[in-house]
């Protein structure tokens, strides 16, 4: 255990065997130059922590040129986890089980600012688990997470519009105060767990699907992929994907915007809108009431709807079918409008144009 009062620098590779600990406690700079590893039977019990003086105070950790230094035929060479983190309680790093890169990361802090060093214009955090925890502020960070697991606990919020946390993972788990938004370009991501304050959003380039129930006031998903999420929101935007599959427990939810090929929404309650609708494969709609009426929606393809009542507009072509216990009111002013396998109470179709059924 290394006690301090100032700045540790470690100008050299720090090299640990079997499975001993680095300790530093107290300092208020931690510098690594040459980076960090593991060697032995027991490398995988071995771990760098560094630790704040007290709970008021924090230390700033840079890791200037590399975090993992692996040996090669032509000497050490180190990763790309090149960033300064400051604010930070606690820090610990592992190694994998193989010792042959970061394991695990963990970061604790009441405000966590996280940067590059000089010189350097882009990097990221990268590591197998990566864990954050935030008690007092928001997370804004400049950096990327890569891992196959990351865990982020934030007392504000993550990220904002336009400006997303990228996580680079197979599995998240997203707790924050306040609204959290985040980008991926994982093949297939998966939210384990997602509780949020306010708005969460999810920009990915690839699938997204959803382990249990993502609670939070609204959801905004856009996806270049699939999406298949269960979701406690009252508000949904999507944008993008290919085939879309929600849920939501909620008992009154608004699309306040879909741009999708293929959209589903099962709930309990109703569906509104506050915003336009174009749906260019099919929509299926599961509800007790359903209300689309904004002349601008651009519903074609089909439309498959099971609820008590449904009120829907569109400009396109359209397919109607479905089972309505009590009333369905369409108004179509595309071409054609065609009536498939529908079961209604009563029903009102206003058609510009063709008006068929099968």
């Amino acid at each position: 255990m290394i006690n301090a009062s100032g700045t540790v620098t470690f100008e050299d590779t720090v090299t640990l065997y079997e499975g001993a600990d680095l300790i530093v406690e107290g300092a208020s700079d931690v510098v690594l130059l040459g980076g960090i590893r593991f060697v032995g039977a027991d490398a995988t019990e071995s771990s760098m922590v560094l630790r704040s003086a007290s709970d008021t105070d924090s230390l700033v950790f840079e890791s200037l040129l590399g975090l993992w230094a692996r040996e090669t035929a032509t000497g050490l060479s180190l990763d790309s986890n090149a960033f300064t983190i400051g604010g930070l309680q606690y820090f610990e790093l592992t190694g994998n089980a193989q010792s042959t890169g970061v394991g695990t990361i963990q970061l604790n802090a009441r405000s966590l600012d996280v940067g590059f060093p000089d010189g350097v214009s882009d990097g990221s955090i990268s590591a197998e688990t990566i864990m954050i925890s935030v008690t007092e502020s928001d997370l804004d960070l400049s950096l990327d997470l890569n891992a196959t697991d990351v865990s982020i606990d934030v007392a504000g919020s993550i990220g904002a519009r336009g400006s997303a946390l990228d996580v680079n993972a197979d599995r998240v788990v997203v707790h924050a105060g306040g609204d959290a938004y985040l980008g991926s370009s994982s093949q297939d991501l998966v939210l384990s767990s997602v509780v949020v304050g306010g708005t969460f959003g999810i920009a990915s380039t690839g699938n997204v699907t959803s382990d249990g129930s993502i609670q939070a006031d609204m959801v905004v998903v856009g996806a270049d992929g699939n999406v298949a999420l269960d979701l406690d929101a009252s508000g949904i935007e999507v944008t993008g994907g290919q085939e879309v599959q929600l849920t939501s427990s909620a008992s009154s939810v608004d699309l306040i915007s879909v741009d999708a090929v293929n959209f589903s929404l099962e709930t309990d309650g109703s569906i509104t809108q506050s915003g336009n609708i174009l749906i260019t494969g099919s929509l299926d709609l599961t509800a007790d009431e359903i209300v689309l009426s904004q002349d601008t929606n651009q519903i074609s393809g089909t439309l498959q709807l099971a609820a008590r009542t449904a009120t829907v507009s569109t400009l396109s072509d359209v397919t109607v079918s479905g089972v309505l216990s009590e009333s369905l009111t369409v108004e179509a002013t595309g071409d054609n409008v065609v009536l498939g396998n529908l079961a209604f109470g009563t029903a009102s179709i206003d058609a510009l144009g063709n008006l068929g059924g099968y």
